[in-house]
């Protein structure tokens, strides 16, 4: 008997041979499965800025059916382009894309969403696997079930931003379920912010621009001397530990051609954090201002009531619970981190024609009417103009507090569950 070829990461698309993709299908789909033919093309540079993604079509049989199927799967690998291959490797994301992965194809994960009534929140995963920094990811092509991605310059629709936050949400209970459960996990992947700096560099100078000769364009300067630490303003306010994407922009999510259902797909930033910080990216990187300035409090009730029920079909409950009250609290006191995730992503959602100049200022114009750049104020030392050497006070409404991480541990053990099982 023949002996089935070794599933190793591939360095590019052109690796891709007949016995290895037939047996990344058997893994995915049927022992069985003889692939008749395929045909791989790459996707076009820039998008999938943190992988190279190839599209796989595919023919094959099996012994329990003859007839040929044909299929579609998206393969990602690690960039061929060196500036953003170290971005990859500086951020560990194809560690954590590749665990995050294995998680989803888990019977955990899959019985916690089957009971949550959203089955299909993630494509089927057929492969992943990562040798060094060498990663390699099969998916199921969705496109041929007629999802798509939406980047609208203008941002989505109300109903689009409430089926996506619903959708994370259920990710989010599985999570919070998975780590109160057994304490560790293999997608609590240490996560450092650091990488991020000099994407948010670059994406305060454009917005600096955008706004030259206006008072914004002082305010904004004075954010410079402190990004380092900028980039870790969500430790500032802990509120509860799960599993986050990390990167909720809809380049991100795949929509049914109603809108009204989603696969959340690109897990490359996924951690275990705060889940506001999902929350805040979506609105101020894919959403229509009208959603955040108009329908905050729906949206925020919809994200909340899908987290709850999902605890609550599986037969979980937090004691105490968390609040509803809790959750705004938290997204009140972090706006300053929707801002930061928003520069460091705004000259690519410009320069793609994906956010148009006006939505960029709508962000802006939000956050200042929230109080967001008068309540975080950089306070200038003395001798010093007022874009120089600032010292960095996150005082949010005369709220002043620490980063501590024994805080946030502290707050988890506290919220503490009860499996109710057979009930």
């Amino acid at each position: 008997m023949e002996a089935e070829p070794v599933l190793v990461p591939l360095n590019s698309q052109k690796d891709i041979t007949h016995d290895w993709l037939q047996q990344v299908m058997r893994n995915g789909l049927d022992p069985s499965l003889k692939l008749v033919s395929w045909t791989a093309k790459p996707l076009e540079k820039g998008a999938g800025y943190a992988s190279d993604m190839s599209i796989v079509r595919a023919s094959y049989c099996t012994q329990a059916n003859a007839d040929v199927v044909n299929s579609s799967l998206c393969v990602k690998l690690l960039p061929e382009n060196e500036g953003a291959a170290n971005f990859v490797r500086n951020g560990n994301l194809g560690m954590r894309e590749v665990e995050f992965y294995k998680y989803a194809a888990s019977e955990e994960f899959k019985t916690f969403c089957q009971k949550s009534g959203s089955p299909n929140l993630i494509p089927c995963v057929y492969w992943a696997g990562i040798d060094n920094d060498r990663f390699t990811v099969v998916l199921e092509d969705l496109t041929l079930k007629d999802f798509k991605s939406l980047v609208p310059p203008e941002g989505i629709s109300l109903k689009q931003a409430k089926a996506t936050l619903s959708a994370v949400a259920t990710v989010h209970a599985a999570g919070f379920t998975a780590i109160s459960k057994h304490g560790t996990h293999q997608l609590d992947i240490p996560w450092d912010a650091h990488f991020l700096q000099k994407e948010v560099e670059m994406g305060l100078k454009r917005l600096v621009k955008m706004y030259a000769d206006t008072p914004m364009a002082g305010t904004l300067k004075t954010y410079f001397s402190q990004i380092q630490n900028l980039v870790y303003v969500d430790l500032t306010y802990p509120f509860m530990k799960t599993l986050i994407h990390g990167d909720l922009w809809t380049g991100n999510v795949l929509f049914s051609n109603d809108g009204s259902d989603v696969r959340i797909i690109d897990w490359q930033f996924a951690h275990f954090g705060n889940p506001v910080c999902d929350i805040q990216i979506l609105l101020f990187l894919s959403c229509n201002s009208s959603v955040y300035e108009d329908n905050l409090t729906e949206v925020l009730e919809c994200y909340w009531s899908s987290f709850e029920q999902a605890l609550l079909k599986n037969e979980v409950t937090l004691e105490p619970s968390f609040t509803f009250e809790d959750l705004l609290e938290t997204v009140d006191h972090l706006w300053l981190f929707g801002f930061m995730f928003f520069a460091a992503a705004v000259p690519d959602l410009l320069d793609y024609n994906k956010m148009s100049v006006a939505r960029a200022q709508s962000v802006i114009s939000f956050l200042n009417k929230r109080g967001v750049f008068t309540n975080s104020v950089p306070l200038a030392n003395e001798g010093d103009d007022d874009t120089a050497s600032v010292v960095f006070t996150l005082n949010f409404e005369g709220f002043l507090r620490e980063v501590d991480e024994k805080e946030a541990a502290q707050r988890q053990q506290h919220a503490r569950f009860m499996l109710r099982e057979g009930q």
